[in-house]
């Protein structure tokens, strides 16, 4: 089945004709139309997504899509979960596939600047080394350092993604290895093919639920989150 397309901005702001509207009529509708057309043009697929489904164990897929074509495919765990910062500690609250609520994690923050944060995990039993994370992209809010995205390597190697929220939502991305390719959008239609010997072409339409991106392959829709 063919998802419904995003209307064009053609379609949802038709030119009316009407003789000697009113100004303010005329303002308001300019108005209007402008607001309308930002959110529409903000529906992109270049940034960071992830699988809205994922295996029991929370193993997905994440994928970047650039502006100039290219795009990478990683494999990777994805954990989603809340957070409360306070008193330079951040208290995580995951849940498990079930939907059941884990102990809580505590990151303590020694040092938090605009670029980069000391991380230590509170554990008396087994102290782990501190960790230093770096910001990735530009600071969402510079009077509260801890949102946007920051990235750092864990003890295996792999490269840790994580993504704070105003909301006090939060996501935990760990990439396992990156397959790299191009893709090709033409208006709700995407084709996309991984630089990797034997790789399908995979193409199929586009449709948004939401923030949640949607894509159309043969089999079934195949649903991301942005990071």
């Amino acid at each position: 089945m063919r998802a419904n397309t995003l209307p064009s901005e053609r379609l949802l702001f038709e030119r009316r004709t009407t003789p000697q509207l009113p100004g303010r009529v005329l303002v308001a509708a300019a108005v209007v139309s402008l607001i309308a057309s930002a959110q529409v043009s903000s529906l992109t697929i270049v940034g960071r997504w992830y699988t809205v489904e994922r295996s029991r164990g929370g193993i997905g897929a994440i994928l970047e899509f650039r502006a100039d074509g290219s795009v990478d495919f990683s494999p990777g765990a994805i954990v989603e979960c809340t957070y409360v910062f306070s008193r330079q500690k951040v208290t995580l609250k995951f849940m498990d596939p079930d939907n059941r609520p884990q102990p809580d994690q505590v990151l303590v923050l020694p040092r938090l600047s605009l670029n980069k944060m000391t991380v230590q995990a509170a554990n008396s039993k087994n102290p782990t080394p501190a960790q230093e994370w770096t910001r990735v992209g530009e600071p969402e809010d510079r009077s509260r350092l801890l949102l946007g995205n920051w990235s750092a390597r864990n003890q295996d190697g792999q490269t840790m993604n994580w993504k704070f929220r105003a909301d006090g939502s939060a996501v935990l991305t760990v990439t396992f290895s990156t397959m790299v390719g191009q893709y090709r959008l033409t208006k709700d239609f995407v084709r996309l093919r991984l630089d990797v010997d034997g790789a399908p072409l995979i193409e199929g339409a586009i449709s948004w639920e939401g923030d949640v991106l949607v894509l159309w392959g043969e089999r079934s829709p195949l649903k991301l989150h942005r990071f």
